[in-house]
């Protein structure tokens, strides 16, 4: 299934706790991809479980499960390019490399 993910970042942004989202595909062994988000909460909002949780949910309002994020990972901010667009590469490299360390992919899926 494709899935969009500017399509996913659109309904996190309109949850009242995003400040900025970012989507990309995961290597996972059982679908070959997995949707995961990363997210910048506004100032006053704290992360938690609770709030992962509340913001998976709130895409499953809107989209097919497999647009859903599975998980969603919290940031002070994410990195982007020289021209100040979302850097999802940067991101993507470092998900491969942590689960490098943690066993879960080695190249071939």
């Amino acid at each position: 299934m494709n899935v969009y993910p500017a399509q996913v970042e659109e309904i996190l942004y309109n949850h009242p706790y995003v400040a900025d989202a970012c989507v990309i595909g995961v290597p996972d062994k059982e679908q070959m991809e997995r949707v995961k988000a990363f997210v910048v909460l506004k100032p006053h909002v704290s992360e938690d479980v609770a709030k992962e949780k509340e913001l998976i949910a709130h895409c499953k309002k809107t989209l097919i499960k497999w647009s859903c994020p599975r998980d969603i990972e919290f940031r002070k901010e994410l990195p982007t390019t020289l021209v100040g667009k979302v850097a999802f590469k940067i991101l993507q490299d470092q998900e491969i490399e942590n689960l490098r360390k943690k066993g879960e992919y080695t190249g071939v899926i």
